[in-house]
């Protein structure tokens, strides 16, 4: 995955109404904010709560393929990915 797709999918999976400072950061690393949204249905948005530590979003894009990207602590994004052992310790 390319940076400019990585930065997407996380813009994505921030708000881009209502925006803290960590999703305001990441959404206007586009280069246009717009791009967040354009050309997508969002399906359901998880925001982030203390327990899940983690935001995200399920959506589908104008081919009709469905969507999910998350953000959040490091350790819990590590759980969504379900790395064996031998690959989580390359990450801490």
């Amino acid at each position: 995955m390319s940076p400019d797709t990585l930065m997407l999918h996380a813009a994505r999976a921030s708000r881009v109404e209502n925006q803290d400072a960590i999703d305001a950061s990441i959404v206007n690393m586009l280069a246009d904010p717009k791009e967040a949204r354009v050309g997508i249905i969002e399906v359901h948005f998880l925001p982030f709560n203390p327990v899940q530590k983690r935001i995200a979003i399920t959506y589908y894009d104008s081919n009709g393929d469905w969507h999910r990207s998350s953000k959040g602590a490091p350790e819990q994004i590590i759980e969504l990915c379900d790395l064996g052992a031998a690959l989580r310790w390359l990450v801490f």
